[in-house]
């Protein structure tokens, strides 16, 4: 396995964990693979799993069996934001999306992959502006990464 670079280490929130479990191909499902390779680290949160699981569980409960062995696989890799940590992304994001920030700040991720374009990556520049971190969307997010 090849040791992750940092500066290539990747928070992913649940749209992107959904499309993963959910579709055998897409670029959800190729960043998974990458992260498994060890090209990139990935990291999620307990909210991030809870969320996925809720949802793949109302909508496409077939896609479950392979969210369960994602969630095996992150267990190592959870990251979960304080309070305060929370309450700080809420001055940048709405506070529904303030945890999923917080905790990729918290885990100092390079990017933030997300399909969320009206709560993150509507606010691409304000996130990068307070911590640093690059928003894209998974095929955004391979493209960079493959260059």
């Amino acid at each position: 396995m090849v040791s992750p670079n940092p500066q290539r280490s990747v928070f992913l929130d649940s749209s992107v964990l959904y499309a993963a479990a959910f579709s055998p191909t897409g670029p959800a499902r190729r960043l998974i693979l990458k992260g498994l390779e060890g090209s990139v680290a990935l990291a999620i949160s307990d909210l991030v799993l809870e969320e996925t699981k809720r949802n793949l569980t109302k909508n496409a409960s077939s896609a479950l069996p392979y969210f369960h062995l994602l969630a095996d696989l992150f267990s190592p890799v959870v990251i979960n934001p304080t309070t305060a940590e929370v309450r700080k992304a809420a001055q940048v994001v709405h506070l529904k999306d303030a945890p999923i920030v917080a905790a990729a700040a918290k885990g100092k991720a390079a990017y933030l992959a997300t399909h969320d374009v009206k709560h993150l990556l509507s606010h691409t520049q304000a996130i990068e502006a307070a911590y640093g971190i690059t928003v894209l969307s998974p095929a955004e997010l391979l493209s960079v990464l493959t260059n």
